[in-house]
């Protein structure tokens, strides 16, 4: 079985949050101090850049915060193939 970080599914949504971010014009450091003002999940702005890069895992509950502080609704952020078998 492959681990979830080398999962091409991973890599999509690591890849959209990245896109997401970029198209916003937000830093690594904005998104982070956004999480930390909203008293939600605290990820350093390092941890989401390798959220980013797919070199750290990221559960749902730091995906959906990560989506919000973007300002992106975080079912968009779904990869299709993911989207179409729920």
């Amino acid at each position: 079985m492959t681990k979830a970080i080398y999962d091409m599914r991973h890599a999509a949504i690591c890849g959209a949050l990245l896109a997401a971010r970029k198209s916003k014009e937000l830093s690594l450091i904005q998104v982070s101090n956004i999480l930390k003002q909203k008293g939600k999940t605290f990820l350093t702005a390092e941890t989401i850049g390798l959220i980013e890069k797919g070199q750290r895992k990221i559960d749902i509950v730091e995906f959906v915060d990560l989506a919000n502080a973007i300002n992106i609704p975080w079912l968009r952020l779904l990869p299709e193939q993911i989207r179409e078998s729920m």
